[in-house]
């Protein structure tokens, strides 16, 4: 099941979001070699249907079993997202013999960046 949630991220910082994800039983996912994740961020069209546009940012993936992944981009990659509004998406995929077998997106929602003000070395 899909889950939205904004993400609000500061240029020119680092970024880190944890998620911890549950197995039906209520423990902690183990995951295996089969397990990867995907997270991008998108340049947001002019309204919520138009298609998103260029990947503005590709999210850092640490899986640390059972159940906890964490998504982060580097302080050097958040300086270059433009501020405002953007889609982001994060995705959970079972690779079977090479091949994507399930593709499943966990969150989706805007990527809120903030304008950076205070510039490191000024």
């Amino acid at each position: 099941m899909e889950l939205n949630r904004d993400l609000e991220i500061y240029q020119g910082d680092d970024f880190s979001h944890t998620v911890n994800l549950y197995d039906t039983d209520g423990s902690l996912f183990v995951f295996g070699g089969q397990h990867s994740f995907s997270g991008k961020i998108r340049e947001a069209g002019e309204t919520t249907l138009d298609p998103p546009g260029p990947v503005l940012a590709t999210m850092d993936v640490d899986i640390n079993s059972p159940g906890e992944v964490i998504f982060s981009i580097p302080s050097e990659e958040t300086a270059d997202i433009p501020p405002g509004r953007h889609w982001y998406e994060i995705r959970f995929i079972t690779t079977d013999s090479g091949n994507p077998d399930i593709v499943l997106t966990l969150f989706s929602g805007l990527a809120i960046v903030y304008p950076e003000i205070t510039v490191v070395g000024e």
